[in-house]
C-alpha cells in the first residue's frame, strides 16, 4: 500500500533526524475516470455498452484503491438502486479482475463511503484497464464510474528515487484484486426455504485471498460457507444475508437495499482458497419469489513468481 511510501523517514546520514521521503513530491492522489469522450455512458434500456479504457498516460503508472460510481435515469435525477453489471479487465497482460461480469452496485461505493478494494490495481504507463457495463433495467441509465488511486512519477524523479520506486511497482505487480462469484448465476425459484446448493470455483491460474463479501439479489435469503478443499465449515448454519454479505434490510424489492458495495462485510481474517479448489454453498429462499442472488467474495489473487 502506499504507506510504504512514508510521507518522513530517518536520514541515513543521522539516524536520529527525520526528514521527508524524497519520494514524497513523485506521488500524488489521482482519480481516473474512463477515457474521453465517454466518461459519462449513456446506456440503454437492456442494453450494453463498451468495453471502454482507462488509461495510465505516458508521465507515470496510477495505483487503484477505490471503485466509485453514481447512476443516472435519463432525466440525470440519482438512483440508489439499479440493476446493473459491469466487467473488469486488463487485456494487455490478458487478465480478468472478475470471473465472469458482476452487479455494479455490489462492487463500488460513493465519494463519502467508496468501495475500498481487497487489494489494489497496478496501470503501469501506458496501459488501461478495460470496463463494459450492462444494463439489466427496462430503463435507460446513465454511468459515471471513477477509480480513486495514487499516480507515481518515477521517471521525473532523481535516478535514486525513481530507482526505489520502480522496485515498489514491480511489488505491486505481483497481486491485484479480483472479485469472484459462484460458476453459475445463482436463482432460487418460490416458495419460501426453497434450498439450493452452489460452488464458486477458485482461478487455475493462483490463489485467491478472500476477505470481503458482498451480495446482491432480488430478497432475502440466508446462506451458510463450507471449505470444499478441507470440508472446514464457514459459517455454523445458514446465516441472513444482511449478516453476512453486507448491506442492510430494506422494504424496497431489493433484499439488502443495494448496499453491499458501500457497506462490505469485512471477514476479520483472510482465507486462502488454493487454486482450482472449491468453495461450497448452500442459500435458502426467505421470499415467496423467486430470488435472484449474486455473492460476491472479494480478495486479491496471490502470484509468487519472483
Amino acid at each position: 500500500m502506499s504507506s510504504q511510501i512514508r510521507t518522513f523517514i530517518r536520514d541515513p546520514k543521522n539516524p536520529k533526524r527525520i526528514i521527508l521521503n524524497p519520494a514524497k513530491p513523485y506521488l500524488t492522489p489521482f482519480e481516473l475516470r474512463i477515457d474521453d469522450p465517454n466518461q459519462i455512458l449513456v446506456i440503454p434500456a437492456n442494453g450494453t455498452v463498451g468495453p471502454f479504457p482507462m488509461t495510465a498516460q505516458l508521465d507515470g503508472p496510477i495505483e487503484v484503491f477505490y471503485v466509485k460510481v453514481v447512476v443516472f435515469d435519463a432525466n440525470d435525477a440519482p438512483l440508489t438502486t439499479y440493476d446493473i453489471d459491469w466487467f473488469l479487465q486488463h487485456p494487455g497482460k490478458r487478465r480478468n479482475y472478475m470471473n465472469r461480469q458482476l452487479p455494479l452496485i455490489a462492487c463500488a461505493g460513493d465519494g463519502g463511503r467508496p468501495y475500498v478494494l481487497p487489494e489494489t490495481i497496478f496501470i503501469p504507463a501506458k496501459q488501461s484497464i478495460n470496463v463494459q457495463f450492462f444494463n439489466n433495467d427496462n430503463a435507460e441509465r446513465r454511468v459515471e464510474l471513477v477509480m480513486g488511486g495514487i499516480k507515481y512519477y518515477p521517471m521525473a524523479a532523481p535516478e535514486a528515487v525513481g530507482q526505489e520506486m520502480w522496485g515498489y511497482i514491480a511489488r505491486r505487480e505481483r497481486t491485484y484484486a479480483y472479485w469472484q462469484t459462484t460458476d453459475l448465476v445463482l436463482s432460487i425459484p418460490a416458495p419460501i426455504n426453497t434450498v439450493r446448493n452452489s460452488l464458486v470455483t477458485m482461478p487455475d491460474d493462483a490463489d485467491l485471498e478472500i476477505f470481503k463479501l458482498t451480495a446482491f439479489s432480488t430478497g432475502a435469503f440466508r446462506t451458510s460457507l463450507r471449505d470444499g478443499q478441507t470440508s472446514r465449515a464457514l459459517t455454523t448454519t445458514r446465516i441472513h444475508s444482511s449478516l453476512l454479505f453486507g448491506g442492510h434490510i430494506t422494504t424496497t424489492p431489493l433484499g439488502i437495499g443495494g448496499s453491499g458495495g458501500i457497506f462490505p462485510y469485512r471477514w476479520p481474517t483472510t482465507l486462502l482458497m488454493r487454486r482450482s479448489s472449491k468453495m461450497e454453498i448452500e442459500t435458502e429462499n426467505l421470499t415467496g419469489n423467486t430470488n435472484d442472488i449474486d455473492l460476491i467474495f472479494g480478495g486479491r489473487k496471490v502470484t509468487y513468481a519472483a
